[in-house]
């Protein structure tokens, strides 16, 4: 996609500069995109605060390397470990048409991550949309019935997230290696655009030590559940 800004007297074109992520149905399966190895568009990034975008798509070279598929995973920066600041991002996905009110809807994904310290400086939640990434709220709680190896932390925990990295105290803040993760979406059955992004967020004002850390990756995400069709693209609410 270009986009050509005409101020008059000059003219600037930027090439691949915006990307508008896309409708799905499901299920969306693996070889559809959910391995990062194909349809590389289906997936994206966006800075949410402090000017920092720290994921990426490729092969890792740092301390986490363990891909379930073949080459490509989105992780925090493929070779070097956190940067410190006052900063959040997100790794998003395409917006999933979940209008048949039926059941059997499930994310299902790889994590990976590194961590310093229990609470901070950093984490990662879970968070999904429902009208095209107008509003986002947290999916999940630490421990929840609906899921499998969902956060490790929250308000009631021994040690939950620091409340300046997210106000609510969940998410993961956990060494982990190539694990499973689910989630049962059937209260979100009925909604013709769902939509998940990963967000990053990290405070400032620890040693820098407590940053020598990797942070997060995702491999192999998808979404099972019973047949709806792609939407058509409708970029007005």
């Amino acid at each position: 996609m270009t986009l050509t800004i005409n101020s008059g007297a000059s003219t600037l074109t930027k090439t691949s500069y915006i990307h508008i992520l896309p409708n799905r149905g499901t299920p969306y399966t693996l070889a559809q995109g959910g391995n990062f190895e194909s349809n590389a568009n289906d997936f994206g990034s966006a800075i949410i605060r402090g000017g920092i975008d720290k994921w990426e798509r490729g092969t890792p070279s740092n301390f986490l390397v363990t891909l379930n598929s073949v080459t490509n995973g989105w992780k925090t920066d493929l070779d070097a470990d956190l940067t410190a600041g006052d900063y959040a991002c997100a790794f998003m996905t395409p917006n999933y048409n979940f209008s048949a009110a039926a059941t059997g809807y499930l994310m299902r994904f790889r994590r990976s991550m590194e961590i310093v310290g229990c609470n901070g400086p950093f984490a990662v939640q879970c968070q999904y949309s429902l009208d095209k990434g107008i509003t986002w709220t947290r999916l999940g709680v630490n421990a929840d019935p609906l899921a499998t190896n969902w956060y490790n932390r929250g308000p009631a925990t021994g040690c939950p997230v620091d409340a300046a990295v997210f106000p609510d105290r969940y998410g993961w803040t956990i060494t982990s290696n190539n694990t499973l993760c689910t989630y049962n979406l059937n209260f979100l059955a009925g909604n013709p655009y769902v939509a998940f992004r990963f967000v990053l967020s990290v405070e400032p004002g620890f040693s820098p030590s407590a940053y020598a850390a990797d942070g997060f990756m995702i491999d192999d995400f998808e979404i099972q559940g019973p047949f709806n069709t792609t939407l058509a693209v409708n970029l007005v609410n």
